[in-house]
């Protein structure tokens, strides 16, 4: 075989098997994002987090109401409404109606959040203004099914 022909072959092998090197640690890195990501148990790294990000009295005094009217959410009267998804896992939803609706409302929490956490503060506002909201928990979050 000519010198060049094979230094072609071994330079090709070498490309490949980098390639190959190069997909597997991307690969392994999104597969690592994911499960952070859609995990239902909080890292613990969060919790730090967060303490950082509370600087201030008003901070905590924040939390703390937007916490007290969460519970206060749910505790309220309501149906639960759940459907089963396309690959059979349970998805549930907390309907409260309004009589004579304007507008039906229907909510997401935010990322390994709550429904009743990221609306206490605002349920008032949608019940004074005639809207029937179903907040959804997402699923892997609350009561729904899921990872």
């Amino acid at each position: 075989m000519k010198k060049g022909a094979r230094l072609m072959l071994i330079g090709s092998g070498v490309t490949a098997a980098m390639m190959a090197l190069a997909e597997s640690a991307r690969h392994g890195a999104a597969d690592y994002l994911v499960r952070v990501a859609l995990d239902r148990n909080v890292p613990p790294h969060s919790h730090r987090a967060e303490r950082r990000l509370v600087a201030s009295c008003a901070d905590v005094e924040m939390l703390q109401k937007a916490r007290r009217a969460g519970e206060q959410l749910s505790s309220l009267p309501h149906e639960i409404v759940e459907i089963q998804s396309q690959d059979f896992t349970r998805l549930v939803g907390h309907w409260m109606p309004v009589k004579h609706p304007k507008r039906i409302i229907i909510t997401m929490h935010g990322w390994r959040s709550a429904w009743n956490r990221d609306f206490g503060l605002i349920a008032d506002f949608f019940k004074d203004n005639n809207c029937s909201v179903l907040y959804a928990e997402q699923r892997g979050q609350g009561d729904s099914g899921g990872q």
